[in-house]
């Protein structure tokens, strides 16, 4: 995490990507890769493209997401309950699921995408 001093290898990092990281404690470098890429394709309005596997591998798709299903580790299936929303709000909510319960393990399946 960047708390703004100057850092002693000024050669190790190439850029720095200013992203919300919520207040949960959830965000890892695992999920700044998972955000990235799903708020790359969100910004295009490519939402079949957003989806991250969870660790015991259920694929958490955007797409029945915003379309009012919600799901969690201990129940990976999906359930309607909430009306159909594509708010920022609940994208947000959408990505702290994938960061609570994606993660290094998972993200390998995502890659070749």
């Amino acid at each position: 995490m960047y708390n703004g001093t100057s850092k002693w290898n000024d050669n190790v990092y190439c850029s720095v990507v200013n992203l919300p990281i919520g207040t949960k404690d959830l965000h890892q470098c695992t999920d700044a890769i998972m955000h990235l890429k799903a708020r790359y394709h969100y910004e295009k309005e490519d939402y079949d493209s957003i989806g991250f596997h969870f660790v015991n591998g259920f694929y958490c798709d955007y797409k029945h997401w915003k379309n009012g299903c919600k799901t969690s580790r201990d129940k990976t299936t999906w359930e309607k309950r909430s009306l159909p929303s594509n708010s920022e709000e609940s994208f947000w909510q959408y990505l702290e699921t994938v960061f609570m319960y994606a993660g290094a393990a998972s993200l390998t399946k995502e890659l070749n995408q």
